[in-house]
């Protein structure tokens, strides 16, 4: 991206194909460049260049279902130290959806690794699984249960970052609508959700969802001794058609912080 006052560019290619079953997938993306534009300070520095590139191959089952294997790599040395070493995150992993009978399953995990620093390394791991199954109402209604899980860091080894680091957005579509989690806390998440939704007419959709959140190690910063409890959260929402293509929503959502916990605040 070469910045100016007014104006941004991007560079990027992407490249897809489909064989039969099989779809592929590749990208190229030059997310930072200052090879050539000039950063803030007035020079070029091609030490601050980043890319983010990747690759996946899906094998497309009977309805819905599909399988598909991902690699991502993120070259990133502007956040790295002033040695002006490579970082490299690289995430490998597998997802996978079906529907049999109206119940929905899916999975998704990842493996992650690379270099933090010249003397930190990152080794860590998510996994997703779900459960969702359309109920016999007129209009339509579908309950989902919901576990994920992002691997935290333990404190026991100064050279290697455990905690998983979500390549992409990760608000309000999966860990609550107050947006508390939008990166990985240091201490990795887990956050066991129930995702309902009704339509009681043709033009009225009400929405609730129910999360419960936890880290995956016991190393919460102002947590009361053995305590791993981030909090928990409700969402709730009411969609209605006005029109074509045009509906309003309202929402309120509420966050419960854990009792004793510093690091937390109540937040709606």
């Amino acid at each position: 991206i070469g910045w100016l006052q007014s104006s941004q560019s991007f560079d990027a290619i992407r490249v897809d194909g489909r064989f039969n079953d099989v779809s592929l997938t590749g990208f190229y993306s030059q997310t930072n460049e200052t090879s050539t534009h000039v950063t803030l300070s007035g020079t070029a520095n091609s030490a601050q260049d980043s890319e983010f590139v990747g690759a996946r191959g899906t094998y497309h089952l009977a309805g819905e279902g599909r399988i598909t294997g991902y690699w991502y790599g993120a070259f990133d040395p502007v956040r790295n130290n002033a040695a002006g070493n490579m970082q490299e995150l690289h995430t490998l992993g597998l997802y996978a959806v079906q529907t049999w009978n109206g119940v929905r399953v899916r999975f998704d995990g990842a493996y992650q690794f690379g270099d933090v620093s010249a003397t930190q390394d990152i080794q860590s791991s998510m996994m997703t699984f779900s459960i969702g199954k359309k109920l016999d109402v007129a209009n339509g209604a579908y309950i989902e249960a919901w576990l994920d899980y992002l691997s935290g860091d333990d404190g026991t080894n100064a050279n290697r970052q455990k905690n998983f680091v979500t390549p992409y957005a990760t608000n309000h579509k999966f860990y609550g609508h107050v947006d508390y989690f939008l990166q990985n806390p240091t201490s990795g998440l887990i956050d066991l959700s129930v995702k309902a939704w009704i339509k009681p007419t043709a033009k009225l959709k009400l929405v609730a969802h129910g999360h419960k959140f936890t880290a995956a190690e016991n190393t919460i910063a102002g947590a009361p001794a053995g305590s791993d409890d981030y909090g928990s959260e409700i969402d709730l929402q009411m969609h209605y058609d006005l029109a074509t293509n045009t509906k309003a929503i309202f929402g309120i959502s509420k966050y419960f912080m854990e009792i004793g916990r510093a690091s937390c605040r109540e937040r709606v």
